[in-house]
């Protein structure tokens, strides 16, 4: 992970936590809907869009980015390594 040691740093990072819970919550829903109707053509370019922007904040702060599709989990986990346990890492809450 990326250091942080100053407070513009930390600034930078609150702000990015804080974009990963909105698109957590969206992707969340996309999952649901994708689940129990599946999803419309625009639906599934506006979701790639929400998991694409998850993974540039996660490259940025180089953090491996752990997508979870089934909607009874917790979509957004990162993790400092692949090989890590997926929620032994920082779990994007809801």
């Amino acid at each position: 992970m990326r250091q942080i040691k100053d407070l513009e740093t930390l600034k930078e990072f609150i702000k990015d936590y804080e974009e990963l819970r909105k698109i957590n919550k969206k992707l969340h829903r996309y999952y649901e809907i994708h689940c129990n109707y599946g999803l419309t053509d625009r639906q599934l370019k506006r979701c790639e869009k929400l998991e694409n922007r998850a993974k540039e904040i996660a490259k940025k702060w180089n953090l491996h980015l752990d997508l979870c599709t089934d909607p009874r989990g917790i979509p957004i986990c990162l993790t400092e390594n692949k090989n890590q346990f997926r929620y032994s890492g920082l779990v994007i809450p809801l």
